[in-house]
């Protein structure tokens, strides 16, 4: 066979397996939604051993906070896709990582209530969110082509949510190196740093807007906000107060995570959604 036919062949070789696979897939699907079609709905209060069909509102006392839209929910799943480029061109997503979480919580319709713990159980859910990201680090900006420093972002969010400057402002300064001899390299130096602000002034304004920081800021730091916080701000509760109070209600403080990693990527997200426009 000529290397044409070879070719030929291996396409189709190759067309015959994934229509297979397809095939099969998509029949295993239809038997599950057939499975599902077949089970009559009904009321919780007749739930038995077996095979069930139930619909009803969930609700619970505890919750999981979603780290994608930042709301409480009793489950929550995350798909982690991956744009693979094909070798000619085009490519497809596919799956990278997953993550979900959730809490036991009870359904309820008019006829009663049953417990549900979803460990070990196959979840599908509608999906609420979807987030696309097209780079890996954050864009070029400036003369020097690095990466837009997160600090000086979050340094313009601190600024403009206390309400920009009343006084003074930015000092900017620049000075010839090895690698810059001429004084043109000066100006360059200032377009650069000027045109950098305006961008972490863009990236500040849009976290201002979207408030997600400062949501995590007030539930980290709510309890200085009640009233043994506030004694302890004013100078009315002491060191020594708090040690009493303490082994008296044999308190025992847990520490609670700060979430860096997430709020890093908060802000490193909004900085490359500010690129994009």
């Amino acid at each position: 066979m000529t290397g044409p036919e070879l070719k030929a062949l291996g396409a189709a070789i190759f067309g015959f397996g994934t229509g297979l696979y397809w095939f099969f897939k998509g029949f295993k699907v239809f038997r599950e939604y057939r499975v599902i079609k077949d089970t009559p709905e009904i009321p919780i209060r007749s739930i038995s051993m077996g095979l069930v069909h139930v619909h009803g509102k969930a609700g619970g006392e505890e919750t999981v906070t979603s780290p994608i839209s930042d709301t409480p929910c009793l489950y929550y799943q995350i798909v982690v896709e991956k744009w693979i480029t094909g070798a000619r061109g085009g490519g497809s997503w596919t799956d990278y990582r997953t993550d979900s979480k959730g809490v036991r919580f009870n359904l309820e319709d008019a006829s009663g209530k049953t417990a549900v713990d979803l460990q070990g159980a196959e979840v599908k859910l509608v999906p609420t969110s979807v987030t696309e990201t097209q780079r890996t680090q954050a864009p070029p900006v400036g003369l020097s082509g690095e990466g837009l420093d997160p600090r000086l972002s979050l340094a313009m969010y601190e600024i403009v949510r206390s309400g920009g400057f009343s006084t003074g402002g930015f000092n900017f300064d620049a000075k010839l190196r090895r690698q810059s001899l001429a004084r043109a390299d000066l100006f360059h130096g200032h377009i650069g740093g000027i045109d950098t602000l305006a961008r972490a002034l863009l990236v500040a304004a849009d976290m201002v807007q979207d408030d997600a920081l400062y949501r995590y800021r007030a539930n980290r730091y709510e309890g200085w906000s009640g009233d043994l916080g506030q004694s302890i701000l004013s100078g009315q509760t002491s060191l020594s107060d708090l040690a009493q109070r303490v082994e008296a209600e044999n308190i025992d403080p847990r520490p609670v995570s700060g979430g860096q990693e997430l709020l890093e990527n908060l802000v490193n997200q909004r900085i490359w959604a500010t690129a994009r426009r």
